[in-house]
């Protein structure tokens, strides 16, 4: 969609806004001027046409978004009750509950930071008057006005941070892998794409060796039991690493700094993995594969790619750790698979 339909489309959202306003304005003025109001009540009608009608050329001009245009006018229209009350004492209990029922009626399609504009005024709009003029049976209605307004408020921003909260849990669980509770490949993908050039950065791909053996042996559910240990040994690898689930049992670890604490992870992992996981079945040891590639000698955007060739080399060479190399990979890919730099140039491969 275009800026200019954008815009066409927003101003005819606008207009039934408007409409609505003019229409209410008309009806209040009139049931004003009609009503047995006191002699004040010409007053007040055209105190509410002129009110309406300033604010509404104000907050035109102002090019507010719609919720914020709603807002506005509800609390000139809240303070338009406040005027109701001092200058026409009789129309204090009917403006009152017109406050009171606008309070209740538009706190659905409010943001909180309107409605907590909107209800002091309520609130004072129902005390002032009747402290002005002594007018009886205010005290209910001061009530009524006070626990509504309390009420909504509080209700509207415990709706809010319910929101926020099942906004965040929606977003961890789309970020984070459920079986080993590490970030996941988005994250990974979401990171290289937000890495500056000038920011040094290492990266491990990390595959286990004969993860499948383990599976058809011992059955998937030691094979989780495998993969959350692996989780927890290149998480707990070092304090500033951030350990990453990309799928089956490939994982990655972003490494800060320098190409040679890429390498000191790389063999921290690699012992930690050595370490036999032991279970009631048996005693498994696991070994790995690490890819590595750092951005002082690849884009940020080639960094997963480059990890993933290295990888390639290292598990060809039974295990360990292998940096990219574009001569060995090249060598040892099959023909047609690379051009000269290394990279596959089958669509299919990373």
């Amino acid at each position: 969609m275009s800026i200019e339909s954008g815009q066409t489309q927003f101003s005819r959202l606008r207009r039934p806004l408007l409409i609505q306003r003019a229409i209410l304005t008309v009806v209040v003025s009139g049931m004003v001027c009609l009503l047995p109001l006191g002699p004040n009540r010409f007053y007040l009608a055209a105190t509410i046409v002129l009110s309406q009608v300033v604010s509404t050329v104000i907050i035109e001009r102002l090019g507010l978004e719609l919720i914020d245009q709603l807002g506005a006018f509800l609390l000139v229209e809240h303070f338009i009750v406040l005027a109701a009350g001092l200058i026409c004492p009789p129309s204090y209990v009917a403006a009152s509950m017109v406050a009171i029922a606008s309070v209740g009626i538009n706190a659905p399609y409010l943001t909180l930071r309107w409605l907590r504009r909107i209800t002091p005024v309520t609130v004072l709009a129902t005390i002032i008057p009747a402290l002005v003029h002594d007018i009886d049976g205010a005290i209910p209605i001061i009530c009524i006005s006070t626990l509504l307004s309390l009420h909504m408020t509080f209700n509207r921003s415990g709706a809010v941070l319910l929101a926020a909260d099942a906004a965040e849990r929606a977003q961890h669980q789309a970020d984070h892998d459920p079986l080993t509770g590490l970030a996941n490949r988005r994250v990974l993908v979401t990171r290289l794409d937000e890495l500056e050039r000038t920011t040094e950065m290492g990266l491990l791909l990390v595959d286990l060796n004969d993860f499948k053996q383990i599976n058809d042996n011992y059955g998937h559910d030691i094979g989780d039991i495998v993969l959350r240990s692996v989780a927890a040994t290149l998480a707990q690898s070092d304090d500033s690493v951030l350990a990453l689930r990309l799928g089956g049992d490939e994982f990655a670890v972003m490494v800060p700094g320098a190409a040679h604490e890429t390498e000191r992870v790389a063999d921290v992992v690699l012992e930690g993995l050595t370490i036999p996981i032991r279970l009631a079945e048996a005693e498994l040891e696991m070994g790995a594969s690490i890819g590595m590639s750092h951005s002082s000698t690849a884009a940020p955007h080639e960094l997963l790619r480059f990890a993933d060739l290295a990888m390639f080399e290292a598990k060809r060479a039974g295990g360990g750790r292998s940096w990219y190399s574009r001569r060995a990979i090249t060598d040892n890919l099959p023909r047609g698979r690379h051009d000269r730099r290394g990279r596959w140039l089958d669509s299919t491969q990373p």
